[in-house]
């Protein structure tokens, strides 16, 4: 294996814990969002509209592959308001274009040469030491664990038993 068909796997592998939440969370509301000593948790809607966003920021556009966009994105960016409001989209929108994303993002990084694993990104973004297209995709890989396990604590919150 090539060390971007490492990646690729890696980032599916994550994706898989992050699908076996969802799932534990079928009949659980999307939008509903819990409140503890006046903080916001995110909603699962904004959790999978994240994920979706930022991979195809990170892994997709980052390191020249086939990004898109979405009009929704901007309700789900970095340090954004998690409110959830009459404007967010239909969450089975929402998770078609994550499932999408993630097949799309996969298929490119698996055909990455060393050479475009060590190119510098498309453009400059000064988070977490993000320089080369390899820092993307490690970067990542590392952002959906994190936000895997927010859906975890969701899943308590909503009363679904997990792990």
């Amino acid at each position: 294996m090539t060390e971007a068909q490492i990646l690729a796997r890696q980032l599916d592998k994550g994706r898989e814990l992050t699908k076996w939440y969802l799932s534990l969370m079928k009949e659980c509301d999307p939008y509903k969002t819990f409140e503890l000593d006046g903080k916001r948790f995110n909603s699962v809607i904004w959790e999978i509209g994240h994920l979706a966003m930022s991979e195809n920021f990170l892994a997709n556009y980052l390191t020249y592959g086939p990004a898109t966009k979405e009009e929704w994105f901007k309700h789900f960016s970095m340090g954004g308001d998690n409110k959830v409001t009459e404007e967010y989209p239909d969450f089975k929108a929402v998770l078609n274009s994550f499932k999408q994303i993630h097949t799309s993002t996969i298929a490119h990084i698996n055909f990455l040469s060393e050479e475009d694993l060590d190119k510098p990104t498309k453009k400059e973004f000064n988070v977490a030491g993000i320089v080369t297209v390899r820092d993307a995709i490690i970067h990542a890989i590392r952002h959906e664990s994190i936000h895997t396990g927010h859906l975890g604590w969701l899943c308590k919150l909503h009363g679904v038993k997990s792990v």
